[in-house]
């Protein structure tokens, strides 16, 4: 398993992380809200990432983990905030891990159509 396939997948793990933290940890809004927004969308994010030829909105990530380092200043308790702010730090750093995937990928409709043989029925203009 690559090392972006795992880096993708620990930031899923993060947002499930943040969807749970706040019955964990104890603590309610304004934080649980923020973590309970923040989370599913870094995951779903990640999530999308972890193919190859969506390998670049992994980096879509780094401002949801700047939302989370930068949320607690609206007050969260202590548990909420080492929590965000870990988390959001986590989901920064892992943006950057796995470089770019190896192979090529699309082509475009030229690589559907290539070497495809041409219409030779009546009233079917040639492409």
């Amino acid at each position: 398993m690559s090392t972006r396939i795992l880096a993708r997948s620990a930031v899923v793990l993060i947002g499930v992380w943040l969807e749970a933290a706040s019955a964990v940890l104890g603590y309610d809004t304004p934080a649980a809200n923020v973590d309970r927004v923040l989370g599913p969308v870094a995951g779903g994010i990640a999530f999308v990432a972890i193919w190859a030829v969506a390998h670049p909105i992994r980096w879509a990530t780094v401002p949801v983990g700047a939302m989370l380092v930068l949320a607690p200043a609206l007050g969260y308790p202590l548990e909420a905030a080492v929590s965000s702010v870990l988390s959001g730090l986590a989901i920064i750093a892992l943006a950057f891990v796995g470089g770019d995937p190896r192979g090529d990928y699309g082509g475009g409709w030229q690589a559907i159509w290539k070497g495809r043989r041409r219409s030779t029925r009546p009233g079917y203009a040639d492409a």
